[in-house]
């Protein structure tokens, strides 16, 4: 591990060492602080810091996020420039950070001893801690307004939700584009809040030298990784409560209690299936992340279909000309705008029809 005195030393060589007339070296330097609790910062994974370019110069606000090791700071950092996605929270640079040894800390103090830091632009706080803090805070659902809930009272997603799961599978699929892959997009310490979406931090392992069998198996892992960590995440927001302990409910099943969020998660297996890029097509567009309005004009292109002489046959093979009918008849009714509203049809069809859009999308991707 290099010391950043060593680190400085070596800039002053390089800049007293120049001879070239078209080269310009020399260092900027900056410095950092953010607060710990004694006795207690085990437990925390970031560090609220801000960074002094400049002697009673304005501040930079970041986060210092701690990492296993030096390799995963590196490798955080070093990939950014080629990662740069919207969807990804920048990276100011990786730290080896210790404190001072005062006699009022005990001698195992994490930060005494030293921790791998990655320091990131500001964000408040991790989706882990989120989480716990709406959960705890029986007011949530008014203070967080712009993210609960997160059902609806029809059984609908969250916009922001939507938005946001949607960005998360782009984000996804882009990196592993670019040939990198994530360690682990099930850990919730993983992801940020942000206004309009989740953020992803350490997005640092490359599929560079890797075979295609194995990088395909690590594309899916993350995919993997990010059912495990909705699967948390509908679970945290929509179990009971015991009246004592706040804990969540033993006998959670979100199969009887969100069984449109259940199947979704079960089409990511489809992974499994499918060739990379159709599942990430047929995962962004399936009907629950789609708005009520989304889901019934995706309906009529299928029913158009079924009309068309060019595609008919298509759709009466995958659907069977009678279920379709039906089908076909009730939403018919459900455009009677004088009845129904959009919301109220689309939450009539899913009530009535159970199962049928999933299957419909199912079997409309399986042509």
């Amino acid at each position: 591990m290099e010391t950043q005195q060593s680190f400085f030393e070596y800039i002053r060589g390089e800049r007293e060492n120049n001879d070239s007339v078209i080269e310009v070296v020399g260092p900027r330097v900056c410095y950092y602080k953010f607060n710990f609790v004694v006795g207690n910062n085990s437990k925390d994974k970031a560090y609220k810091g801000v960074l002094y370019y400049e002697k009673d110069g304005e501040i930079a606000h970041v986060k210092f996020v701690k990492v296993d090791k030096e390799e995963t700071a590196r490798s955080a950092f070093k990939y950014f420039s080629r990662i740069s996605d919207e969807g990804i929270l920048r990276p100011w640079f990786y730290v080896f950070c210790k404190q001072k040894c005062f006699r009022s800390l005990p001698y195992n103090e994490e930060l005494v001893n030293g921790v791998w830091t990655v320091c990131y632009d500001h964000y408040d706080e991790s989706l882990y801690n989120w989480v716990k803090r709406v959960v705890r805070d029986t007011g949530s659902s008014y203070t967080e307004s712009s993210k609960l809930p997160i059902k609806n009272a029809r059984n609908c997603l969250h916009p922001y939700w939507i938005e946001t799961i949607s960005q998360l599978i782009n984000v996804v699929a882009r990196v592993h584009g670019k040939g990198f892959f994530h360690s682990s997009l099930k850990k919730k310490e993983n992801y940020v809040m942000g206004e309009k979406c989740l953020k992803i931090i350490n997005f640092g392992c490359s599929l560079e030298g890797k075979n295609q069998t194995y990088q395909d198996e690590l594309k899916k892992d993350n995919f993997v990784d990010i059912k495990i960590m909705l699967g948390y995440l509908f679970e945290s927001l929509l179990a009971p409560k015991t009246p004592s302990s706040k804990k969540k409910a033993t006998n959670f099943d979100l199969s009887k209690e969100w069984i449109e969020a259940n199947r979704f998660l079960k089409f990511f297996y489809y992974i499994h299936i499918w060739n990379y890029e159709k599942f990430v097509s047929k995962l962004l567009g399936h009907p629950f992340l789609k708005s009520p309005q989304e889901r019934l004009e995706w309906i009529d292109t299928v029913n158009n279909d079924r009309k068309d002489p060019s595609t008919q046959w298509d759709v009466l093979t995958v659907l069977g000309k009678v279920d379709f009918f039906v089908f076909a008849s009730w939403k018919g009714m459900s455009k009677n705008a004088n009845v129904y509203t959009v919301e109220e049809a689309d939450h009539a069809v899913r009530r009535h029809f159970d199962n049928f859009l999933e299957v419909l999308y199912v079997c409309w991707s399986c042509r």
